[in-house]
């Protein structure tokens, strides 16, 4: 069934359907065409002044260039206004026509973008020896997969070097960027949210307002409050905020983090325990324990870098 499959439960039960269980494979593109290749294409067609261009697409830099932002500001003893900006349904809602403008934009050779097109737009379902329809959406790119991510990436790219933006992360669904607080880079900040409501406007991209956040890292004692604006509406300021699964606050002490990923963390292991009376092996064991719990406590742990105190906690598990 070449069909899009509807996400919110609360829409399933409205149309009768009890419970769904979705099995299906994915064209690994790993053994396909290098995973470098379309990352470096886009890189390599950003402007000269980026930096680690070919880090971009990274999960865990994204999060340490900021944490490293936030500690510079700290050290300077000055504020740092974040901005949290989340897309609405930012997979879902591509539109194909900007896509393909966008990768023409960024010379993508033709076969390329025929190829890339016929992975995203003609869906064919083949069991044994029957065939399904080709279904064609107009827009949206798969989940789950490897070239979902580099195709948002092609749209969004010039979001983190274009002319109008200094400094901003960009990971999918995901942007935030920031700007030391003064008078003068409050206004500059609510012009880049200007321009960014713009942007989204004429390439057919929704934002979350409800969940757009302003978090204000500084170690004063009465922080400067400034007022933001998406689409004329005041965005709210916030004493944390998840970002990537790291809950970060004001002062980058991490302590809500830590709580709870200990309290989640010592769930699973009472899970472990009582799923393992029986087993004799001790390496099955420590298996286990490193793949369910340990994971869990060395997640960007070089992130959260606890103090003391916190590693005597972290380290009873």
């Amino acid at each position: 069934m070449s069909e899009d499959l509807v996400k919110k439960p609360a829409l399933l039960e409205s149309c009768g359907i009890c419970s769904v269980r979705l099995i299906g494979i994915l064209l690994n593109l790993e053994f396909t065409v290098p995973t470098y290749f379309v990352p470096l294409r886009i890189a390599n067609s950003l402007p000269p002044r980026t930096e680690m261009r070919e880090h971009l697409f990274w999960l865990r830099n994204d999060v340490f260039n900021a944490r490293d932002k936030i500690i510079s500001s700290f050290e300077s003893g000055s504020q740092l206004d974040v901005i949290h900006i989340d897309f609405s349904k930012a997979f879902d809602s591509i539109d194909f026509g900007n896509l393909l403008k966008r990768l023409h934009g960024i010379s993508f050779h033709v076969n390329l973008i025929d190829w890339l097109l016929s992975y995203v737009i003609e869906h064919s379902v083949y069991f044994n020896d029957a065939v399904s329809h080709a279904f064609t959406s107009i827009s949206g790119v798969p989940q789950g997969s490897n070239l979902g991510s580099l195709l948002f990436y092609s749209l969004t790219i010039f979001l983190v070097f274009g002319k109008w933006i200094s400094e901003c992360f960009l990971f999918p669904g995901d942007l935030k960027f920031s700007s030391i607080c003064s008078d003068l880079d409050s206004v500059l900040l609510q012009r880049y949210l200007d321009s960014l409501c713009k942007w989204c406007t004429d390439n057919r991209l929704h934002l979350t307002i409800e969940k757009c956040s302003v978090l204000s890292y500084t170690r004063k004692t009465q922080p400067l409050n400034h007022v933001y604006k998406i689409n004329n509406l005041v965005s709210s300021h916030s004493n944390t905020v998840t970002d990537l699964g790291i809950i970060f606050d004001t002062k980058l002490d991490f302590p809500q983090l830590i709580h709870t990923m200990v309290w989640k963390t010592y769930r699973r292991l009472g899970i472990l325990k009582r799923r393992t009376r029986e087993f004799p092996s001790e390496l099955s064991l420590k298996a286990l324990y490193c793949a369910r719990v340990r994971s869990k406590l060395e997640y960007c742990s070089i992130i959260w870098d606890p103090n003391y105190r916190n590693k005597i906690e972290i380290e009873r598990l």
